[in-house]
């Protein structure tokens, strides 16, 4: 397990709030960093290194640069008030966000409280922003344009008209997620300027952005946060009750957005909880597993070990023995 941060020097230390590089083969790792949104990610595999995020963050954005080594799926939750843009850099095959077999170049816009639903494969890089509505808003009167906010919850995927291009240039700029950034606090100025011209890009070309699907989404979120009430793993019927859907509709959306049927998403994720609770080194892996549904012990552990490399009995001895790094914080 290793996680660790590289402190960048200070630039305009009044508006910088945090800068740093955190490389973590734990998803909480660089989930911490997120604080504009809500990140709900579980591993799928071993990888072949810790994932790495470069981040800056000021009073009214947040920059990041990542680089996926051990694949994952999840979730991210824009907050209100918040508005967010994906620039995919490196997409290996498999690579799919928001319904969509994304590939190189591809600029994905959010509105407020938007859900961003991901498969990331090993190789994925990507530039990300977390901007503050009201930023772009006084950049836009700045500019004498009308930037019309997206809708809340909104996903597009944007063509490549002459806005599209300028905020995929600025968001290329944020730098690469093995170094520091370049000069972020210009950066985050140019960024927000690049992204009230694209909203006020008005063209009625039908080709100009095009919407990720809804119901798919809205059906694995229901299933989702279900899962999250009960705190354990609901039955097929259980899901299709609470999404409304057909056992055939509910199969097809979990493929749909993760390209895996509902019991291995849900089973992956049981997965990823079990880690989390043998990490603390407090309780035995029967004791785990049982709690968290696994009726096979031996099951549980092959599964386990396909996805992180090591035996669960492994993981709870390096915690017992301190080895465990503490969890990865920002610096200011």
């Amino acid at each position: 397990m290793l996680q660790r941060m590289v402190e960048p020097s200070p630039i305009r230390a009044a508006e910088l709030v945090s800068a740093h590089i955190t490389i973590s083969d734990e998803v909480g790792g660089y989930a911490a960093a997120l604080s504009r949104a809500h990140l709900d990610v579980v591993r799928t595999g071993e990888g072949c290194g810790p994932n790495t995020l470069a981040t800056e963050s000021f009073d009214d954005a947040q920059m990041f640069a990542g680089l996926i080594q051990f694949p994952v799926i999840g979730r991210t939750i824009i907050n209100d008030g918040i508005i967010a843009a994906a620039l995919i850099v490196r997409a290996p095959k498999g690579t799919r966000w928001c319904e969509i077999d994304v590939s190189p170049g591809d600029l994905l816009l959010y509105g407020p409280g938007a859900e961003h639903i991901g498969v990331s494969p090993v190789g994925v890089e990507y530039r990300f922003a977390l901007i503050d509505l009201s930023a772009v808003g006084l950049v836009a009167e700045e500019l004498q344009i009308r930037a019309d906010h997206p809708a809340r919850g909104s996903i597009t995927r944007t063509s490549p008209s002459a806005a599209g291009r300028v905020l995929r240039s600025e968001l290329l700029s944020i730098g690469k997620p093995s170094g520091r950034l370049g000069n972020p606090r210009t950066t985050s100025v140019r960024l927000m300027r690049a992204t009230a011209q694209l909203l006020a890009d008005t063209s009625p070309s039908p080709t100009r952005r095009r919407a990720c699907h809804v119901s798919s989404r809205r059906i694995v979120n229901a299933s989702i946060d279900y899962s999250d009430r009960i705190e354990g793993r609901p039955s097929i019927a259980e899901l299709c009750t609470v999404a409304h859907v057909s056992q055939r509709r509910l199969r097809e959306a979990f493929y749909d957005t993760f390209d895996m049927s509902p019991m291995s998403f849900l089973r992956t994720r049981q997965l990823s909880y079990a880690r989390e609770r043998l990490l603390t080194g407090e309780q035995r892996v029967t004791e785990v597993a049982l709690d968290l549904g696994f009726d096979h012990l031996g099951r549980f552990a092959a599964q386990y070990a396909d996805i992180y490399g090591e035996h669960p009995s492994n993981t709870l001895a390096t915690a017992r023995a301190g080895a465990r790094p503490d969890a990865a914080s920002s610096g200011t």
